[in-house]
């Protein structure tokens, strides 16, 4: 089997910290109202929790709904490498199933690069692979490191790959 010039993971800090804050943004709106829900309804002497067992169920909460989904963004990103070889670029993931997408670069037509602010400040960002074959999709590299360094290269690999069929 061919060996890859190149292989990348994704970023996870880059990935990983805004869903947590993203997360934890929504839940804390969510457990806010559902505080003040079962403030009102202890005023009411509906239930008879203090204030303080209302407040570390709400904190609890909080904490499982801002972890859980950022936990299982981590696993996804931990099991993803894109390798880079002479003809083509793969996209694998490896956790209970093997799920991979290559396209090779004669393939590609155009390439985007999505940097947003936060990813600037990373110094990450994503990739996209465009294809003009509708059966080949296009292909995402996600939360790349330096992804203008990146494009670069494959750009590189793309003229390499035009250049030697001539």
């Amino acid at each position: 089997m061919e060996k890859p010039i190149a292989i990348l993971k994704p970023n996870s800090v880059n990935a990983l910290i805004p869903i947590f804050l993203k997360n934890f943004f929504y839940s804390t709106i969510f457990l806010g109202l559902l505080f003040l829900v079962g403030i009102g309804l202890k005023s009411l002497n509906i239930i008879s929790y203090p204030t303080n067992t209302l407040l570390l169920f709400v904190a609890i909460l909080l904490t499982i709904f801002s972890l859980i989904p950022t936990i299982y963004k981590f696993v996804i990103l931990y099991n993803i490498k894109y390798h880079f070889f002479k003809t083509h670029v793969l996209s694998e993931f490896k956790l209970l199933k093997i799920d991979r997408k290559s396209i090779p670069y004669s393939q590609v037509v155009n390439i985007t690069t999505n940097i947003s602010l936060w990813d600037r400040l990373c110094k990450a960002g994503d990739i996209i692979l465009h294809t003009a074959d509708d059966e080949a999709p296009n292909l995402t590299l996600y939360y790349i490191d330096d992804p203008v360094k990146v494009e670069q290269f494959i750009y590189g690999m793309i003229k390499k790959t035009k250049s030697s069929k001539f």
